[in-house]
């Protein structure tokens, strides 16, 4: 897949994996679009990087499809790497008898499944938009 010249997006792009993956990419020639909810964070990793920061809360739909809408004005989005998610470490039980809270179970899923999937759907949505390249490649 030629990335050079062509959009990439980079989900949780402020920190950790999802900063250095947009480094490489940026460096490969790809204008990178950092998505993440640390906007000081992915703003700064943006504008080193000379890509784009979009804050978005993946697990809102809106938010997502409003993602994909404006990265589609850039040109032909070609990559994306999803690095967002959490797993705040909690024990099932813990010492003082306390069950892990669904609510923070809920939280990871819809972060981490449901978000994932939203990227995923709009993004496919997205990249069939694109010409076939020369070896029949959208994304």
């Amino acid at each position: 897949m030629q990335i050079s010249g062509k959009v990439s997006l980079v989900v949780g792009g402020a920190s950790g994996l999802g900063e250095a993956t947009a480094r490489h990419l940026s460096r490969e020639g790809s204008t990178v679009v950092v998505a993440d909810r640390d906007e000081k964070r992915g703003s700064t990793v943006a504008e080193e990087i000379g890509g784009h920061f979009l804050a978005c809360d993946i697990t809102d739909e809106g938010e997502v499809e409003g993602l994909f809408t404006t990265i589609a004005s850039m040109g032909s989005l070609v990559a994306i790497v999803n690095c967002a998610g959490i797993g705040p470490p909690r024990r099932l039980l813990d010492r003082q008898g306390e069950v892990h809270p669904m609510r923070m179970f809920d939280l990871i899923m819809r972060v981490n499944v449901y978000g994932t999937f939203n990227i995923l759907r709009f993004g496919a949505r997205t990249m069939s938009a694109n010409q076939s390249d020369d070896q029949g490649e959208r994304g």
